[in-house]
């Protein structure tokens, strides 16, 4: 199990940032999203996306470093390469969700939906899934990088 101090210090940090976000639809992030390439990317970062519904999104060319994404629905959603640290992402819905060469060292993924999500190629260090009863629901595990550093309780 994760350090608890740690992890409070997390949410605490990112609870605390000021950031105006809260109030972002799903149709300005598929804005941000529409105009976002390799060199300029949709900046997300630091932002609450706490509850919004941004299935089937294309987040490929998004910065997500830091963003609060608790019970937000990422269902078959591409999040492809993205680097994931410090994101807090418990009880989200990533059903179908693409994670191809991701990061998510340091994910914390409690409480989080993830019915056929495809982690192949991902980056799995220290990952924390909770609560996976059926890890063969999960696509790509065994393509995954650092699969024996996660951790699945």
């Amino acid at each position: 199990m994760k350090t608890s101090a740690y992890w409070l210090a997390l949410l605490t940090t990112c609870t605390a940032l000021s950031v105006s976000a809260a109030d972002l639809t799903r149709a300005e992030v598929e804005q941000r999203l529409a105009t976002a390439d390799k060199t300029h990317v949709a900046d997300l970062k630091r932002k609450d996306l706490t509850e919004l519904d941004l299935s089937g999104l294309d987040f490929r060319n998004a910065n997500l470093w830091g963003s609060d994404m608790r019970r937000a629905n990422f269902s078959n959603s591409n999040l492809s390469g993205l680097v994931l640290d410090l994101a807090v992402m418990s009880k989200i819905n990533l059903s179908g969700a693409d994670f191809n060469n991701a990061d998510l060292t340091d994910a914390d993924l409690i409480g989080t939906t993830l019915e056929e999500t495809n982690f192949a190629g991902a980056n799995l260090t220290r990952t924390h899934f909770a609560g996976i009863k059926d890890k063969g629901r999960l696509k790509g595990l065994s393509e995954s990088k650092h699969l024996d550093k996660a951790i699945f309780d």
